[in-house]
């Protein structure tokens, strides 16, 4: 078996249970923020576990963000809207993931 899905798979599944247990009950709306393998597997688990039924996809790479959206939207049978930004991914959200790589921004100093 090839460890790296299966690592993969059980972070997948560990968010979605997370999700579950932390959202309110009438959760429908998801943002996911990284559109690589993480943020389907993610979306994917989410699913079995939640009546989902719009998805916002957003990804530093605006090709990923609209490819993403494109190939799963149909095979997950759930609207999935590329976000041009992070504010517009995550407005009226219901639950928001976060499956990056992304490094933290260094915020200035105060005083």
């Amino acid at each position: 078996m090839e460890s790296g899905f299966l690592t993969a798979l059980r972070t997948g599944l560990a968010g979605a249970i997370a999700a579950d247990v932390l959202a309110r009950p009438d959760a429908q709306t998801v943002a996911i923020v990284g559109a690589g393998v993480q943020g389907i597997l993610q979306l994917e688990m989410l699913l079995l576990v939640r009546p989902i039924t719009r998805a916002r996809i957003y990804d530093i790479s605006a090709d990923r963000t609209w490819e993403f959206a494109a190939r799963n939207s149909s095979r997950l049978g759930i609207e999935i809207e590329p976000a041009h930004n992070l504010d517009t991914a995550i407005r009226d959200s219901d639950i928001v993931v976060t499956a990056t790589w992304a490094r933290p921004v260094e915020l200035p100093s105060i005083g």
